[in-house]
């Protein structure tokens, strides 16, 4: 990946640029994003962190069905009425079935001031049954954890 593979999208308050082709996966298709603070450059490090992101995402996409599966399982269990009437998801979903659910899926490198790196690599997923807050899977020691 270089710089000049990625294209700036201005519909965003902040600094958004994509990548020009999208990862095909086992599970899915991703975009590849470079989110900034502010007004900053895509980096170097930023593009090393994506290209080490989408490698890592695509040879462990199981785990990241298994952390979309299991936020599917905690939204049904905490309100299951909202996953069935208001997001049209059917309360017995299976695990091979839950992608079918997912409306967005991206591997981004975004500038984080809070980290000591500076940056955090992420999953963005929007499944149907939280489009409002999404999922976001930190990739950090070689592993993706679910985060707030």
């Amino acid at each position: 990946m270089n710089r000049n593979e990625f294209k700036k999208d201005d519909s965003y308050e902040f600094d958004l640029y994509v990548y020009k082709t999208n990862v095909e996966t086992g599970i899915g298709v991703f975009k590849v994003e470079l989110q900034m603070e502010g007004k900053q450059e895509i980096t170097e490090e930023m593009l090393r962190l994506a290209q080490e992101l989408v490698e890592f995402g695509k040879e462990h996409t199981e785990d990241i069905r298994a952390l979309i599966y299991e936020s599917y399982q905690a939204a049904c269990e905490n309100d299951p009425d909202w996953v069935k009437d208001m997001c049209e998801v059917p309360l017995n979903v299976k695990k091979r079935e839950v992608m079918d659910y997912v409306n967005y899926l991206s591997f981004t490198v975004r500038s984080d001031s809070d980290s000591p790196v500076g940056y955090e690599s992420i999953v963005h997923i929007i499944p149907n049954w939280d489009e409002e807050h999404a999922l976001f899977l930190r990739y950090e020691d070689n592993k993706f954890r679910a985060v707030d």
